[in-house]
């Protein structure tokens, strides 16, 4: 997949006609699966250049910098969410206030038309472009008619009577309801980083983990104690894991100590994709090391039975 980082005014060389899906796509969910599905239907058709327009930063960011964290995903996991869906090419736009001042006119004539090259344009619902969020459907649909492109609206996407949303999917994770967030999704929902050197207490306890950090700006789910599944350099283990700032320690930032039910593999330093299967607990607070110890022994026995069940 070719991944582009361009900015309102730049040009793609020998750019190929493309087939367009626009939007932010923050978690690929089921909604954006079937966008990006409908954008590659037409792009064979077509013999366009499968292509996913999205902006970095996210436009939300850019008008509210103090914003609380929101994003579902690192760019990283959306790189290779968009990979496994079939883009060939993925083209990030810098947000930034010219493309915010752009009219919705020019947004379709300077990036779509001009830029990408698209002959098919395919977006959400509910999707607005422009300056002041101006453009709606009706007007991307006859602006790309004057110049022999079409635009296609995908209608919004239904799971267990919700519309698959992102707003959804960050309720659904702040109450820790696992099977919500990942049936909105479509897919496991997964929090991946390099695993980083700790204070070895989980070790000296017997139950060494392996240490996550995140970005300030990922939103991250219910604080707990979560049975997970976790990758890394092709394999899979199963494992229990606790996300938040460990009463008993006071951490200065959340983190994810992930521990192995079955293997001890030295991961420092590499990538680990951590499955968030199942909300288990909340983080407690032990009056001894002895209490904490017995405790993470019986999150262990209940993190095996739940992943038992876990496909």
């Amino acid at each position: 997949m070719q991944i582009l980082r361009l900015s309102a005014g730049d040009n793609i060389p020998d750019a190929a006609s493309a087939a367009v899906a626009i939007g932010n796509f923050d978690g690929i969910h089921l909604g954006h699966q079937a966008v990006i599905a409908a954008m590659r239907e037409a792009a064979a058709m077509q013999r366009l250049t499968p292509t996913v327009l999205t902006f970095e930063p996210h436009p939300r960011r850019y008008f509210d910098k103090q914003h609380a964290p929101f994003h579902l995903e690192r760019v990283t996991e959306k790189i290779r969410h968009l990979q496994a869906l079939g883009v060939q090419r993925l083209v990030f736009l810098r947000f930034t206030a010219a493309l915010a001042a752009l009219s919705a006119q020019a947004f379709v004539e300077d990036i779509l038309l001009g830029t990408l090259a698209a002959k098919q344009v395919t977006t959400g619902d509910n999707f607005a472009f422009g300056k002041g969020r101006a453009g709606d459907a009706a007007l991307m649909t006859w602006l790309l008619a004057q110049r022999g492109a079409a635009h296609q609206r995908v209608a919004p996407v239904m799971w267990q009577g919700q519309v698959c949303s992102s707003t959804a999917i960050r309720r659904a994770l702040a109450a820790g309801d696992m099977a919500s967030a990942c049936g909105l999704l479509g897919h496991d929902y997964v929090l991946c980083a390099r695993v980083q050197h700790g204070d070895k207490r989980g070790r000296l306890l017997g139950f060494p983990t392996a240490n996550l950090h995140f970005p300030a700006d990922l939103l991250l789910p219910r604080y707990g104690v979560y049975a997970v599944r976790a990758e890394a350099a092709g394999k899979v283990y199963d494992g229990v894991a606790n996300l938040g700032i460990r009463p008993m320690y006071r951490s200065a930032t959340p983190l994810l100590e992930v521990h192995l039910l079955d293997a001890s593999p030295g991961l420092y330093g590499q990538k680990l994709r951590v499955a968030l299967k199942a909300y288990m607990r909340e983080e407690m607070r032990f009056a001894s090391a002895e209490a904490l110890t017995s405790q993470m022994a019986n999150d262990c026995t209940a993190a095996r039975a739940v992943l038992k069940e876990c496909s």
